[in-house]
């Protein structure tokens, strides 16, 4: 019986190991990489990069801000919160060339008669067109 509360009580120390919260300093901006889905990455005060694995969403970039985040594995950050912010940044940076590699997604463009679902061949054509990401793969 012990040993089993010892079994219980070590995996309730590893989650919370896991969960650990974690408070930066730096730069919130999109990820360039480009590798398949858009990612957010802080970039901290020491140059270090940051990835985060939430998943894309069309906000705000965030220069010399406070950011909350919580290990979600080895490596692996989740923005939790955005503590303070200096400079809240709306543009996108301006791409001139996007790598030619065919991983179809789906994208949102607002228009006067409401979104646009228009299919980008990669995520690099879906942020260059400013659009929003709604799913991998083709529009239905």
């Amino acid at each position: 019986m012990s040993k089993l509360v010892s079994i219980i009580f070590l995996a309730v120390l590893a989650m919370n190991v896991s969960a650990k919260e974690i408070i930066l300093n730096g730069d919130l901006i999109d990820s360039q990489s480009f590798r398949g889905r858009i990612f957010k990455v802080i970039i901290t005060e020491q140059n270090e990069e940051i990835e985060l694995v939430n998943e894309y969403f069309e906000a705000q970039s965030c220069e010399d801000g406070q950011f909350a985040l919580k290990q979600a594995g080895l490596g692996k950050y989740k923005l939790e919160a955005v503590l303070n912010c200096k400079n809240w940044v709306d543009e996108p940076r301006q791409l001139n060339v996007c790598p030619e590699i065919f991983a179809p997604v789906c994208g949102a463009i607002s228009g006067i008669d409401g979104d646009a679902f228009i299919s980008f061949p990669n995520s690099c054509e879906l942020y260059r067109a400013k659009a929003i990401y709604v799913n991998e793969g083709r529009c239905e």
